[in-house]
This record gives C-alpha cells, structure tokens and sequence, in this order.
C-alpha cells in the first residue's frame, strides 16, 4: 500500500507505467499505420493496375487480355474487361470490313459509270456507222474517218481507266494541261448529233478559241455524260 515513506517510489513507478502504456500505444498506432498502408496498396494497386491497361486500350489495334491468378472480386472485374476488349475487337474488325465492302462497291459503281460514257457514243457511232454501211451511204467513207479518230480516244479512255483500277484500285489522276474545250466538244457531240431526234447546238461567241486547264480525257467523259442525258 502506499504510504509517505515509499511515495517517491511509488511515483517512480507510476512514471514508469504511463510511460510504458504510451510507447505500447506508440507502438500499436504505427503498426496500425503500416497494416493500414499495407491494406491500402493491395486494394489500389490493381485498381491502378486496371487503369493502366484501361488507358492502354485502343480501337482499331490489338490489346492484350489482362492476366489475373486469383478469384475474387477483381478477378470478376478483369473477366469482364476482357470479354468487352474480345467483343469490341470483334465489332472493330467488322466495321473495318463493312466499310472496306462500301469503298469497293462505291468504286464499282464509279468505275462501271465511267466505263459506260465512252461505250455509249461508241454504239451510236456504230449504229450510225452500220445504217451508212447498209444504205450504200456515198459519204461512209468520210463519216468511218470522221468517227475512226473519235473512236480511238473513247477505247483508249476505256483502256486507261481498266489499267489504272487494275493496278491501283483507284480512278485515273488529274493530268491538267491546256486544252480547247470547243475541240472536245464538237468530238463529243459528233456522235451524239447523228441519232435519231437528237439535235445538239453549240454555240460560239468568242472569235478565238478557248483553252482551259483540265484533263483531257476526263472533259472528255464529261461531255459524252452529260449529252447522253
């Protein structure tokens, strides 16, 4: 029991004993702290592990699955993430073939268009051409001269146009020069004008001719086009 003659002593003890209760406590909050920590870093990292590989996703390029030993809630997470990246490469690859089937089928379209201006002259001239041979027309001779050379320019469009998306899937480039556009008009409209209740008129204002820069070829299917509709 205490009493005076042992008081400082007891003191001492009291001292001793408080301060050990504080380094015990001391002690408990820092291991409290490091497990905190500890807990702390297994639960973010592979949050900001998912972050990362989330970060590193792109359309259109192959990601990587992200890999997951354990079975628990982040591992669901994970499946999951990884069924989504299969399902969107898969909807990616689908909508780069869709659109590569559109492409082509618009280049179809446009090289089929292209092709048939020329052949529509070509069968007027013929046409024109059998029904002179047919009626011993005295002028046949001039008229296969007149349409020999328009015809020569219309085959040697159609073989442009066949090599060209034969060796690069696309249409003939633009090759500007100077040209006279009243010349390739009357070329044009020299087929046209024979058949049947067809009558084009050009008329021409100007005392010189005219020169634009454009291709010439590309004028030229511009015109059958445009006097074939």
């Amino acid at each position: 029991l205490p009493n005076y003659s042992n008081e400082d002593e007891y003191k001492d003890k009291i001292a001793l004993f408080v301060s050990n209760l504080i380094n015990i406590y001391a002690l408990v909050f820092v291991a409290i702290g490091v497990l905190a920590v500890f807990l702390a870093n297994q639960i973010t990292s592979p949050l900001t592990f998912i972050q990362e590989s989330i970060s590193r996703t792109k359309i259109g390029q192959k990601n990587e699955p992200i890999v997951w030993r354990r079975h628990d809630e982040i591992g669901s997470l994970i499946k999951e993430y990884n069924s989504m990246i299969a399902a969107l490469e898969e909807s990616a690859a689908k909508l780069a073939r869709s659109e590569r089937e559109n492409a082509w089928r618009e280049m179809a379209k446009q090289v089929a268009h292209e092709i048939k201006n020329p052949l529509t002259p070509l069968k007027l001239g013929v046409q024109l051409l059998e029904k002179s041979w047919k009626e011993n027309d005295p002028n046949f001779e001039l008229k296969f001269n007149k349409f020999s050379k328009s015809f020569i320019e219309q085959i040697e469009s159609l073989s442009k146009i066949a090599s060209e998306f034969s060796n690069f899937a696309k249409m003939p480039d633009t090759k500007l020069e100077q040209t006279a556009i009243l010349t390739v008009i009357e070329q044009a409209r020299e087929v046209f004008r024979s058949a049947e209740n067809v009558e084009i008129t050009v008329t021409n204002k100007n005392e010189i001719s005219a020169y634009i820069q454009a291709d010439r070829d590309q004028l030229l299917r511009t015109f059958n086009n445009l006097f074939k509709n």
